[in-house]
């Protein structure tokens, strides 16, 4: 009967352990989806910065495949020369997703070595805040970089299915 007895507290402290584990990875999963680590929440966008200041990339680090997303780009009046901004948006990120706009719309745009080149018009004395609205296609972590007059910031993100 001891023998028994023993077999069950040790099956039993066992189980206990399996729960207290358990219980501990849904919890720690339930506060990710909270401070946003799988899409929406504090911890969900960030803006990105070139090491020159010329342009800014304000995105969500986490987004879903297939669903509209989008990336903000700021270029500050330093990046304005002759009444234009010309960029490259490079990377895997590229060709992760689809672009399915940019606002305002670009003057010109022609394709490069891994990315596209775009040159708007813009005035000298106010940023310009690009819009580019997006589709997710590939799944996980896709790096990208903006690049403005050889000063450039990069990004990564990754897309949940």
């Amino acid at each position: 009967m001891e023998l028994q007895s023993t077999e069950q507290m040790t099956f039993q402290r066992r189980e206990w352990t399996v729960q207290k584990i358990g219980t501990v990875v849904l919890v720690a999963f339930v506060l990710a989806g909270l401070i946003g680590l799988f899409g929406v929440g504090p911890l969900a966008s960030t803006t990105q910065s070139s090491p020159e200041g010329l342009v800014e990339v304000e995105y969500d680090r986490v987004t879903r495949s297939n669903t509209d997303d989008q990336i903000t780009l700021t270029f500050s009046p330093e990046a304005v020369e002759n009444g234009t901004i010309t960029f490259e948006l490079t990377g895997g990120w590229l060709s992760a997703v689809d672009l399915q706009g940019i606002t305002p719309e670009p003057a010109d745009q022609q394709a490069i070595p891994n990315g596209t080149a775009m040159t708007l018009e813009a005035e000298t004395d106010t940023e310009v805040e690009v819009d580019v609205s997006l589709i997710a296609r590939e799944h996980l972590m896709h790096d990208g970089q903006v690049t403005v007059n050889g000063d450039t910031v990069s990004f990564n993100q990754f897309v949940l299915p």
